[in-house]
């Protein structure tokens, strides 16, 4: 593109010519006058034709290219006119120019809509007030230019702080401008806010992730199925043989008695197992009825308390207004059971222990990030304790049978196995949260019943709900998780 020296330079050249072509023709005029033969006469009009040929080529020659330039200069300027409305008519990305400072020269409307400032307010700023606090703390924007400056691009995804202080994640890009002699005349800058694909990323990586762990789970409850089926008919067959043993020889022989009562307990043990991995396979037959949660937890507060121990106190939030659920009662103490002492030995023996229920709201938000649960109302009981905590690594397997941070010989890891598995028999959801020295909560979330038998409840209290439910005789819970 011809510069504004270049398009004078035709000018004076045509300027020269013209003098040199007037001076020729002038002069072969003259000669033409003073000669004395035709010859030397017709020599003199043919000088001053070329002379005159010349400069009317020069002109023409001068008229097209001053044309030509002035069509390029229009043309440059049409096109940095719609540049200029390209640029300005972006607004999903911030567009300007930084000097080889790093203070802003330029800023597009797209720049203003992204981080708040106009360009009144920001033109001749340095571009580090847009990084957070321990971004220019540790220098990083004098490190981004100098990057750009020396590779001559630098491409980076991290958060950036608007104008009135809240963070958006940018990915941003930076390219080093340089001038006709190759020195830096500055930067450009490209801001783009990603922070709602971020989120999408991670709530599309935490489904995935759900999706994944439930597959395991179900791949897992049918192989324990499977196996407790099995070890069951095996159970049984040997407490029936131990039955008869015991008829024949245990009156007769009080040694064999003591180990027959013994193989007994053990095969009752075993039994448990195969209960619990049954559980946990979603193939145990449940009862299910209509029950207040509140009830319940408030029924279990003695044994609990016992499990409990003298140093770990117990904390009861119970939602008034609760409403009814359908569940196995006897599953969901034996749950419940296991939750709190699964609790206490995470405190150590000393804590707090918290129970608390309430009406919850399941929607497509919470479910999009866990595809197994059915949006919906449920009753929501949470057993949260104070102890160690746990990492996310190991709140992932905390679910899978015989997995367990006890040591060896204190525990088979089923308690936990055993309420995944009623709950989700139960058309229900469980949800872990913790933290590592934060303690644990763990929700169980449990369908709202519906239909004539769920008639509205009245603001609970202990009176009322032993009025409305008498007392049932209860189950003996098995002792807690491992």
């Amino acid at each position: 593109m011809p510069d504004r020296d270049s398009l004078h330079r035709p000018w004076g050249a045509l300027t020269l010519l013209t003098i040199s072509c007037l001076a020729l023709a002038g002069l072969e005029a003259f000669q033409a006058d003073a000669a004395g033969t035709p010859a030397l006469r017709y020599t003199a009009i043919v000088g001053l034709a070329i002379a005159i040929a010349v400069l009317v080529a020069g002109v023409g020659y001068v008229i097209f290219t001053s044309r030509r330039a002035y069509d390029l200069r229009r043309q440059r300027k049409q096109g940095e006119e719609l540049f200029s409305l390209l640029v300005a008519g972006i607004a999903e990305y911030a567009i300007f120019m930084l000097d080889p400072g790093g203070r802003v020269t330029t800023w597009n409307p797209g720049a203003k809509r992204i981080k708040g400032y106009s360009a009144q307010e920001i033109i001749g700023q340095h571009y580090s007030r847009f990084f957070t606090p321990e971004d220019r703390e540790k220098g990083i924007p004098e490190q981004i230019l100098a990057v750009a400056a020396r590779d001559g691009k630098y491409e980076a995804e991290t958060w950036r702080v608007r104008k009135d202080g809240t963070r958006f994640y940018a990915n941003a890009v930076i390219t080093s401008l340089l001038g006709p002699s190759g020195e830096l005349v500055g930067f450009a800058k490209i801001t783009r806010d990603i922070t709602e694909h971020m989120q999408q990323q991670k709530v599309l990586a935490e489904s995935q992730a759900a999706l994944a762990q439930s597959q395991k789970l179900q791949a897992l409850g049918q192989l324990a199925g499977g196996i407790a089926h099995d070890f069951n008919n095996v159970i049984h067959v040997i407490k029936n043989a131990i039955a008869i043993l015991s008829e024949r020889l245990g009156r007769e022989d009080p040694v064999s008695s003591k180990y027959l009562e013994m193989a007994i307990r053990n095969a009752d043990r075993a039994s448990a197992v195969t209960q619990r991995l049954l559980a946990f396979a979603r193939q145990r037959p449940l009862d299910p009825k209509p029950i207040v949660a509140n009830k319940l937890i408030q029924g279990m507060s003695d044994m609990l308390r016992q499990a409990l121990g003298e140093g770990v106190s117990l904390e009861t939030i119970l939602s008034s207004g609760l409403w009814l659920t359908c569940v196995d009662a006897s599953q969901l103490e034996t749950a419940i059971l296991n939750l709190v002492v699964n609790a206490r030995d995470a405190m150590q023996r000393v804590g707090t222990l918290s129970i608390e229920t309430a009406n919850a709201f399941l929607g497509d938000d919470y479910t999009a990030i866990h595809p197994e649960v059915t949006p919906g109302q449920y009753v929501m009981i949470a057993v949260s304790d104070t102890g160690m905590g746990m990492t996310k690594e190991t709140a992932a397997r905390a679910f899978d049978p015989f997995f367990t941070t006890k040591a060896a010989g204190e525990g088979t890891g089923l308690g936990l196995s055993q309420v995944f598995g009623f709950v989700k028999q139960s058309a229900g959801h469980v949800k872990v949260d913790s933290e590592p020295g934060e303690g644990t909560t763990v929700k169980l979330y449990l369908p709202r019943l519906h239909g004539a038998s769920a008639q509205v409840p009245q603001p609970w209290n202990a009176a009322s709900d032993e009025a409305a439910y008498p007392a049932e005789p209860r189950a003996q819970s098995t002792p807690g998780p491992e």
